[in-house]
């Protein structure tokens, strides 16, 4: 038995006679790797985009927090005769350190009356503002310091949020003015404090305004010098910067720093006294009532006085001050 093989056939399909189907898997792969790249590169571009957006913008913003807008300021005119309302004073807190010297009127061998103090002025903001004018007799007072304003809230201070800075002043002599500039505007409704250091300039001739020297003669023929006040009705500027129109009511609390031979009396009672070494005596009053600056009233002098109590179920002193 003859075994017969038939013959074996190898067919060979060219490349370019595959399928159809077999050229679309390529094909399908390198689109799918090229999307991949397109999109990692895009994906790439777009963080790098927002990242510098971001960036940037908190460089502009950071940028326009810096350079704020300088404020404007009121233009003061000699028709400017009274006073902005944009602040009103709470309470004045003063400090008078009075000098008697030893002789009424000012001359080249003898020492004259004058007096030097400080005022802490807490007012509140009424209308957003970046200027402070208040009254200053040009002729009788200087103003030698002035503190930066700061917020009287307790929990505010101390930060530098609560700070705003005077950056200048200036005189309007016309009025009795001064004006004070300052880097930021006040915010309506806060109150703030602000302390300003002054002195008095020595008088060439005897005054009867403001707080002024008088004299009398004692009962051994001795002239006696005394200090007074006359506030009314615009003279308190002459003694202290304020705002002294009738209308600014505030509280006042006075200490006085007199010679320890001599008294100091204010519209209240004393509610300290404290010796210094040098021979000065710290003279603090009680707080007064709210009142217009022309009520205020201070003397120095070494009277004596008698005092009553009276009987008739309560206790009300009256003090009579008289010279020797």
């Amino acid at each position: 038995m003859t075994n017969s093989t038939g013959p074996v056939v190898a067919v060979v399909v060219p490349l370019d006679e595959q399928t159809n189907d077999d050229k679309f898997d390529l094909t399908s792969h390198k689109t799918a790797r090229r999307n991949v790249k397109l999109i990692v590169v895009f994906a790439v571009i777009v963080t790098i985009t927002v990242i510098f957006a971001v960036v940037l913008g908190l460089t502009i913003r950071d940028k326009g927090e810096d350079e704020k807008h300088p404020p404007v300021y009121p233009i003061i005119t000699n028709d400017s005769y009274r006073l902005p309302t944009d602040v009103t004073p709470i309470n004045y807190n003063i400090t008078l350190q009075v000098f008697l010297g030893v002789s009424v009127a000012f001359t080249e061998d003898q020492p004259t009356f004058h007096f030097n103090g400080s005022v802490e002025i807490t007012f509140r903001c009424e209308t957003s503002t970046a200027f402070l004018l208040l009254h200053q007799h040009m002729g009788k007072l200087q103003v030698a310091q002035v503190s930066d304003v700061r917020l009287a809230d307790a929990a505010a201070a101390g930060t530098e949020s609560s700070v705003v800075r005077v950056v200048d002043r200036q005189l309007f002599p016309v009025h009795d003015m001064i004006g004070f500039y300052l880097d930021d505007y006040l915010v309506p409704g806060h109150e703030y404090t602000f302390t300003l250091e002054f002195w008095s300039t020595p008088q060439t001739t005897p005054s009867l305004s403001g707080l002024y020297p008088s004299s009398y003669v004692d009962s051994n023929g001795t002239e006696r010098y005394i200090a007074v006040t006359q506030m009314a009705a615009t003279l308190a500027r002459e003694v202290f910067p304020c705002w002294d129109e009738s209308h600014f009511r505030a509280t006042f609390q006075l200490t006085v720093v007199h010679d320890e031979n001599t008294i100091a009396l204010s519209n209240t009672e004393i509610a300290l006294q404290r010796r210094h070494s040098s021979g000065w005596l710290s003279t603090t009053f009680m707080p007064t009532v709210k009142m217009s600056t022309y009520l205020v009233a201070v003397v120095v002098c070494n009277f004596n006085y008698i005092e009553e109590v009276s009987l008739h179920g309560s206790v009300v002193s009256c003090s009579v001050y008289n010279f020797t």
